[in-house]
């Protein structure tokens, strides 16, 4: 029989620099299946002007808005034979190293669920940047602020954010930074901060090649500008792009999705360590992010225009 293993479940683990966490920020539910309540994008209502004395003023209702959700499991397993054991330090080590690499597993999958809203999200406008790179960043700036409040961030592939480093446009500004390359090869050096500077954002968030550059051949050529949600505000409260519902069942905490349990399997021969979260992402408002296309590989140093 499965033991659960608390001290497993808080324990930190290494891993690429996922970050679903800041797109899409865990929310805690009670059950697996249900609503979710969240405040909507809504069209401004200009001020009543001119009232009558007396007279009842114009009424707007608002109320909120509602999705569904069905949190599912996401679950790694992983064992290791008795002549493992010792060679990986002993059976709590083992465990440990399992555990972790268990839990690097799950969270892998919740990242491609985080790039899939933010790169191709249903609703998300696509804007193609065409020889414009650090126009349509700004128009983008403009455009996700006028809806919500908050963190402008710059997201994509490491891989894509290099490559718009390269562009002459981007190198031209970086004298205003404080950063003068003297030749193409220095743009290997500029910090994502350095980046955010120059297209007038407040933060660039590089995701692992895996979920958001190899996954589909549909996010090799795009970043998005997006507004950060707040973790500690509840999604009723302000407009947000999107939350991940987590869904708790082993009686851990809240801020803890993982439920790791671990045993003996006699067919095995072997240690046995899984890690399971029930999750699901929520894309809530779309038009809190822009996706910016054609950021290609065609000129290294120059935006191109690209048709889709």
């Amino acid at each position: 029989m499965a033991t659960r293993r608390p001290d497993l479940e808080v324990e930190t683990f290494k891993a690429p620099p996922y970050i679903a966490g800041q797109l899409l920020p865990p929310f805690a539910v009670a059950e697996k299946v249900g609503d979710f309540s969240y405040a909507d994008v809504i069209a401004d209502v200009s001020a009543q002007t001119g009232r009558s004395l007396a007279a009842a003023p114009t009424t707007t209702t608002s109320a909120s808005s509602n999705t569904s959700f069905t949190a599912t499991e996401r679950i790694q397993r992983r064992n290791a034979g008795d002549s493992e054991i010792r060679l990986l330090g002993g059976l709590e080590k083992a465990q440990s190293r399992l555990a972790r690499a268990c839990k690097r597993a799950v969270m892998a999958n919740i990242e491609a669920l985080a790039a899939a809203h933010v790169l191709n999200g249903s609703g998300v406008d696509v804007w193609d940047i065409l020889n414009d790179l650090i126009g349509t960043v700004e128009r983008a700036v403009e455009r996700v602020s006028d809806y919500a409040m908050g963190t402008v961030a710059l997201v994509g592939s490491k891989r894509v954010l290099d490559r718009v480093k390269k562009y002459d446009e981007v190198i031209e500004r970086m004298q205003f930074t404080g950063v003068l390359p003297r030749d193409i090869r220095d743009v290997r050096n500029i910090s994502n901060q350095q980046l955010a500077a120059v297209l007038g954002v407040d933060t660039v968030l590089p995701g692992p090649l895996d979920q958001w550059y190899t996954a589909s051949a549909t996010y090799q050529d795009r970043l998005a500008v997006i507004v950060l949600p707040d973790a500690s505000q509840e999604p009723l409260d302000e407009i947000q792009f999107g939350r991940t519902v987590t869904y708790t069942v082993g009686g851990q905490d809240e801020s803890n999705m993982f439920l790791v349990e671990t045993y003996y399997d006699d067919n095995l021969i072997a240690e046995v360590v899984q890690a399971r979260a029930w999750v699901n992402s929520l894309l809530l408002n779309p038009e809190v992010c822009v996706i910016l296309d054609g950021c290609d590989t065609d000129n290294a140093t120059s935006t191109t225009t690209t048709t889709t």
